[in-house]
């Protein structure tokens, strides 16, 4: 029996121009068992109520920074995946499409390395030549989803960062290099000449 996955991310209505896209990707990968999961932190319901009948997608109300409202919606995704039974959470967010083979690939780097958490390293926005290890597409063990809690969250520090520091904190083991890279796309809006590939 292979290991079940759950892709989930948070998303936002300023991100919608990515969603059908994300969700194609998500639907064109053949690994089983998996399931999908969406959380919608905008302000009304009208996005989740959008694509309620494309993906399994819930919308939670947050205040707050967009730091809070991610870190938030992490912790419901979090929440669901160890009450659900899920081995792993896979985080994609929701303006990065990845190739179908997503899933074989990350749990693969599991078996080559013994980690805690697998992170495809992902470009800068601001510096496509600086890499670094964020959510883009990372793998969550369930080890690690029951040690750290996204609680006591910073205002205005990207939740990735924080995260890993805890990780790290905690002697919980942070994968290396993957022995494939992924091939992936990071979406711009509105202008598609700044879509970042790797």
């Amino acid at each position: 029996m292979n290991p079940s996955v759950l892709i989930a991310t948070a998303t936002h209505e300023v991100k919608e121009y990515s969603l059908r896209r994300w969700i194609d990707a998500y639907q064109n990968m053949a690994y089983e068992p998996r399931d999908v999961l969406l959380v919608d932190n905008s302000a009304t319901l009208e996005l989740s109520e959008r694509w309620k009948t494309e993906t399994n997608i819930m919308h939670i109300q947050v205040d707050g920074t967009p730091h809070e409202r991610i870190g938030k919606s992490m912790e419901m995704i979090r929440r669901y995946a160890l009450g659900r039974n899920f081995d792993y959470w896979l985080s994609i967010e929701c303006d990065v499409i990845v190739p179908a083979n997503t899933i074989e690939i990350m749990l693969d780097w599991r078996g080559l390395e013994k980690a805690d958490f697998y992170s495809m390293p992902c470009p800068a926005r601001n510096n496509t030549f600086l890499f670094q290890n964020n959510f883009c597409c990372a793998l969550f063990s369930r080890e690690l989803m029951q040690k750290i809690p996204f609680e006591n969250l910073p205002s205005i520090q990207a939740i990735d960062g924080w995260f890993i520091r805890k990780l790290l904190d905690a002697g919980m083991a942070l994968a290396g290099e993957p022995p494939v890279q992924l091939t992936l796309e990071h979406l711009s809006h509105p202008d598609a000449s700044k879509d970042i590939w790797w």
